[in-house]
């Protein structure tokens, strides 16, 4: 995408405008009324306080998720089942979101078609696989879009966690391209973030290897 463009919740039934993604231009989703941000707290670390993502993390005020009490081991968290689910419902809206497969720019990642469509082969799904996990980002290239093992390194995060209401894109002062604000908007733009616990199955999806499972 100059990674994904289009999120949608699975429990919410509009969908959001997406500028960017993980890189490059916008695609138009409908609008959503719904909220479906965690709440606030302070970080473990006392570093600001956020939008709750779950473990104990926050997303404190410079705009980095706070590791340092977060636990991706559990509960178990698998692919098919947990994370494929979400792309599906939240990136399947039209072409112009992720359900392209082959895209015309390598940085619009393939994440599944529509859940309106077929359930995705196991070629489709190595494909998604395939074109995210140890795949640099273009915006952020010391990062992979999906670093297995390592959801703090993985600039899909950064675009989940970022705060989807500041036009001047993502804020986090551990990414190169937040100094120069090339890292465009976070996920979804114009609208709530992700469910908590949507972000969380991603972010422990990864942590637990980012497994074809």
């Amino acid at each position: 995408m100059r990674n994904m463009r289009c999120f949608r919740s699975s429990s919410w039934a509009g969908a959001w405008l997406l500028v960017g993604a993980f890189g490059i231009a916008a695609a138009a989703c409908g609008p959503n009324n719904s909220s479906g941000t965690g709440g606030s707290g302070t970080g473990a670390t006392g570093a600001g306080t956020g939008t709750s993502t779950g473990g104990g993390g926050v997303t404190p005020a410079d705009g980095c998720y706070d590791y340092t009490s977060f636990d991706g081991t559990s509960p178990a968290v698998q692919f098919k089942a947990d994370v494929l689910p979400i792309f599906r419902q939240s990136c399947g809206l039209s072409a112009s979101c992720h359900q392209a497969e082959n895209p015309p720019l390598p940085a619009e990642h393939f994440l599944g078609p529509s859940v309106s469509m077929p359930a995705p082969t196991a070629m489709q799904i190595q494909e998604i696989l395939s074109g995210i996990v140890g795949v640099k980002s273009v915006d952020e290239p010391d990062m992979d879009v999906v670093a297995p093992g390592d959801p703090a390194h993985s600039f899909m995060m950064y675009k989940l966690d970022g705060d989807p209401s500041n036009l001047d894109g993502l804020t986090c002062s551990k990414l190169k391209c937040a100094a120069d604000m090339t890292c465009l908007l976070s996920m979804p733009s114009g609208g709530p973030q992700l469910p908590t616990d949507e972000r969380d199955k991603i972010r422990r999806w990864i942590a637990q290897g980012a497994k074809n499972d």
